[in-house]
């Protein structure tokens, strides 16, 4: 579909929120019809303006159009004003790392360790030291946090540690799997179930 949007054969996508998660789809238009959604905890929100301006930025893509158009369709002069004063002249929200959480860090640990031929526990924790998170909250808290699930990956087989810290063959899957939207619930993103639960799937 995106290949076909890309060379034209298709003219129009209507499209939900999934337009924000990074698809390469370039447009000369984009036109934002709704600024609420529902949320089942709190109910019905305003979607956030980094969103709305990631949908945006769909249209007008740099080397593809020489301009770009986004539309927002207000229902009334009240919409219009909302709209005026909240997407197109506010700024973004506060962006906040999410990253000191343990659930949140620990794929990106074994992610990191699987992808690089050969990284030491020092490499790592430097590594973080420079991440967003570190800057923002501080990186002691982070670095204590690593140490923690490396020695928590390496004592449930899916990392070895010598020198170096490399990724075991089970290690190698589960990051596989991660990446793979349908397996995402199978292995909780290892924070929610247990790692005997996620060696159950594999075998």
């Amino acid at each position: 579909m995106g290949n076909a949007f890309r060379t034209h054969h298709i003219k129009l996508i209507v499209a939900t929120l999934t337009l924000t998660m990074g698809l390469d789809l370039p447009s000369r238009r984009v036109i934002v019809r709704d600024w609420w959604r529902y949320r089942p905890d709190i109910g019905i929100q305003p979607i956030p303006i980094t969103e709305i301006r990631q949908i945006a930025g769909r249209a007008g893509k740099p080397g593809i159009d020489v301009c770009g158009e986004a539309i927002f369709i207000a229902r009334n002069e009240k919409g219009k004003k909302y709209l005026t004063e909240n997407y197109i002249v506010a700024g973004p929200e506060k962006v906040d790392s999410q990253l000191d959480r343990e659930f949140v860090l620990r794929p990106h640990v074994l992610a990191t360790i699987a992808n690089f031929p050969t990284i030491t526990r020092e490499e790592l924790t430097d590594f973080l030291k420079h991440t967003f998170s570190a800057y923002q909250k501080g990186a002691d808290s982070l670095i204590a946090m690593a140490h923690s699930i490396i020695d928590f990956l390496r004592d449930e087989g899916l990392i070895s540690e010598w020198h170096d810290l490399l990724a075991t063959k089970f290690g190698h899957r589960v990051t596989e799997t991660q990446r793979t939207k349908n397996d995402e619930d199978r292995v909780s993103r290892m924070g929610i179930c247990h790692i005997s639960d996620i060696q159950e799937i594999f075998r």
